[in-house]
């Protein structure tokens, strides 16, 4: 819970404290496999000890008088990003990582209705 937006930390985190008080089930998957869940579900994932990065793929949805929240998120997500890297010290810059730049690229190929 140290303020980074990429770990546990992450906004609307279950706090420890609370979690600690429920049951997770393990759902194991193989490569190709989809978990599909509310988002607002309590859930969790261990640390990715593979060689292979893990990608999730969120879709979300919203009536659309409440208006679209996309481009909202992505840009909450890159000012929490680079709050976190100026907190630690990383130099501001307007590079991306490899993990930022996988993202976006897999992000832009899923179709905005």
């Amino acid at each position: 819970e140290d303020g980074n937006p990429d770990a546990g930390g992450r906004a609307g985190a279950l706090p420890t404290e609370e979690a600690a008080k429920l049951e997770f089930k393990d759902i194991l998957c193989r490569g190709g496999d989809i978990v599909a869940f509310n988002g607002w579900a309590p859930h969790r994932s261990a640390a990715n000890m593979s060689a292979f990065p893990r990608r999730a793929v969120f879709l979300t949805y919203n009536p659309k008088s409440e208006g679209d929240y996309h481009d909202r998120y992505y840009q909450r997500m890159a000012d929490m990003r680079q709050q976190w890297r100026d907190k630690i010290g990383l130099a501001r810059s307007t590079a991306i990582s490899e993990d930022e730049k996988l993202e976006l690229e897999a992000l832009s190929t899923i179709p905005r209705i």
